[in-house]
């Protein structure tokens, strides 16, 4: 709902009128960071006048759910879906945890909700252009299974063959991704937190090929 009512605005502010049905038919093709840049610049007109970083965050958890997960942004900017990852490795003082960024935010800023709101722009803004390190490791194919399921489904176990696996991680966040591949397509996102957690998950489970490339995105 909280995202619906700020779409509406948005398009109210453009001059246009947009039905909920074909506003939540839009959100998927918005783009996402220069939305919230309209909100950053004018938080009551979108977010109403008891707009808080609460209610920010219950905008964009809207806007995920009415994007299928889509932030479309700009090539040029990470995708917002990284953000959390980011923030809890960048932040030098903060043990990783595995809470997302409004948890992280909210505790650093106990009692003071407008900071909090600026801080999370502040720290957007640093996240949006900060650089990709990757590196390549070819394996040894091994068996991967992924288990799809919930309590109310029968679960579905779907088996890969891993034959490459990338070290991922942001230039100035110390938190590490493994994205999983079979015949270059990605399977599977396994966050590491740190080096030793990558040794132990990783390094541990699969047996690199003796070769390895680094590519900056």
């Amino acid at each position: 709902p909280t995202a619906i009512a700020a779409m509406r605005r948005y398009c109210v502010d453009a001059g246009t009128f947009c039905s909920i049905k074909k506003i939540k038919n839009r959100l998927d093709k918005i783009d996402f960071y220069k939305y919230l840049n309209e909100i950053r610049k004018r938080p009551k007109m979108y977010l109403g006048n008891d707009c808080s970083f609460s209610t920010l965050f219950g905008f964009i958890s809207g806007f995920r759910v009415g994007s299928n997960n889509k932030f479309q942004a700009e090539n040029k900017y990470n995708n917002f879906d990284k953000f959390s990852f980011w923030l809890n490795g960048y932040i030098p003082d903060l043990k990783m945890t595995s809470m997302g960024w409004y948890g992280i935010i909210t505790q650093r800023n106990q009692g003071n909700d407008e900071n909090a709101f600026l801080e999370f722009f502040s720290f957007l803004e640093i996240f949006k252009t900060s650089k990709i390190e990757r590196i390549v490791y070819p394996t040894k194919s091994k068996n991967y299974i992924i288990r799809i399921g919930d309590l109310n489904k029968k679960e579905k176990v779907i088996q890969y063959k891993v034959d490459r696996i990338d070290k991922v991680k942001f230039e100035n966040s110390r938190i590490i991704w493994a994205e999983l591949f079979e015949n270059s397509k990605r399977i599977s996102t396994d966050i590491c937190f740190d080096n030793l957690e990558w040794q132990k998950r990783i390094e541990q489970k699969f047996e690199f090929i003796p070769q390895m490339k680094k590519n900056k995105n």
